[in-house]
């Protein structure tokens, strides 16, 4: 688990802030007749026109910018929503989704995304945030190992954001296929002060 530094990580927050969370933006998708055009312009003046007092801290990514993998499709998003949001002193944070990694994504994701790594943590006054690789639809055991052990000596109130779920109001197909581990996970979480998971990958708003 990367641990960013203070470079890297919100500064000055007020004791209530909003943050902007976004997810499954695809890049690459658009070619697909049954996506139609994409419709960044739109976001952007919405964003854009939040009242300052009101405007998001920084932004959450969880996950699938890139349809298919390709270096051009990081390099998209991060020039039509990262460097915007940046311009209006939104920083993205990324998770890696499974769209992600297709035609060894895995690369492009590292050299264009911050911040370069698949999981990771950071701690503001109030909160804990964690960022897990869930693409693969797992986290494995190294992976669960070392966020059990984080956990276990993190006594702040914690949020995790991950692409593949945990639990998909039933669309099994979408989530994290091991019951044994699922379990495991869910544990984790309920001992050690985890108050909410944030998912992205089934494109349905629950």
């Amino acid at each position: 688990m990367t641990e960013l530094n203070e470079t890297q990580i919100p500064q000055n927050l007020p004791d209530e802030y909003n943050i902007l969370v976004i997810t499954d933006i695809h890049f690459g998708g658009e070619n697909k007749e049954k996506n139609g055009a994409r419709n960044e312009r739109a976001f952007l003046k919405l964003i854009s026109e939040i009242p300052e007092a009101e405007k998001p801290e920084f932004c959450i990514c969880l996950g699938d910018v890139a349809e298919h993998g390709l270096d051009s499709e990081f390099r998209d998003f991060v020039s039509d929503i990262v460097k915007p949001l940046e311009d209006m002193g939104i920083k993205t944070y990324n998770v890696i989704g499974n769209h992600d990694l297709y035609n060894s994504g895995w690369a492009s994701y590292q050299k264009h995304l911050n911040p370069g790594t698949s999981f990771y943590h950071f701690k503001t006054q109030n909160f804990s945030w964690y960022f897990l690789d869930s693409a693969s639809c797992s986290l494995g055991n190294s992976q669960l190992t070392k966020l059990r052990r984080k956990m276990e000596s993190d006594d702040a109130p914690k949020l995790v954001f991950m692409h593949v779920p945990l639990y998909a109001d039933g669309l099994f197909y979408f989530t994290m296929q091991n019951s044994a581990e699922r379990n495991q996970i869910i544990s984790v979480f309920n001992k050690h002060n985890v108050k909410a998971v944030v998912d992205g990958h089934t494109h349905i708003q629950s």
